[in-house]
């Protein structure tokens, strides 16, 4: 078995204040505090989920845009599933730390969801197509457009009260 990182180990993402906002705000963080960010679901009023505050696992240069061509290296890998079971996507990552989280669009009926595996170097970007390659076979049924280390997620919330999530 693999150790666990311990809460304190450093990450670095990319925030967005929506799917329109392209200019990455770079942001170091602790395992445990992304986490937490991972697994608390705010009630957000927006109109449609383009409008939730996102993040990348990328890390960008300074002054540019969100961008393939434009990321340094990636911190996490992120698994998007459109269905399936929870507990199966992450029979893949046995032994590595792993974050599963629903999505907005998740309901009981067709559950939607993301698997975050923070990891312990980021990966280059010019090391990232073989990267995910390997992960990939890994993750079962994910949405492949995971795929570009630029790609942003929506920070985890729900759209009303009661709202089915996990």
């Amino acid at each position: 078995m693999l150790p666990a990182f311990p809460p304190e180990h450093r990450l670095h993402i990319s925030a967005f204040d929506s799917a329109f906002d392209n200019q990455p705000k770079g942001r170091g963080t602790t395992l445990g505090a992304f986490v937490r960010a991972l697994t608390t679901f705010p009630v957000i009023a927006a109109a449609r989920k383009l409008d939730l505050p996102a993040w990348s696992p990328a890390r960008f240069p300074a002054g540019t845009e969100r961008n393939s061509r434009n990321v340094i290296e990636v911190s996490a890998l992120v698994f998007d599933h459109d269905e399936g079971e929870p507990d199966a996507s992450l029979a893949g990552w046995a032994g590595c730390v792993a974050v599963v989280h629903s999505t907005w669009s998740h309901t009981e009926r067709a559950p939607r969801f993301r698997v975050i595996v923070p990891l312990a170097k980021p990966i280059p970007a010019t090391c990232w197509r073989a990267a995910w390659a390997l992960a990939g076979a890994r993750a079962s049924g994910a949405d492949p457009a995971c795929k570009d280390p630029a790609r942003l997620y929506f920070r985890p919330a729900r759209p009303f009260i009661g709202s089915a999530h996990f």
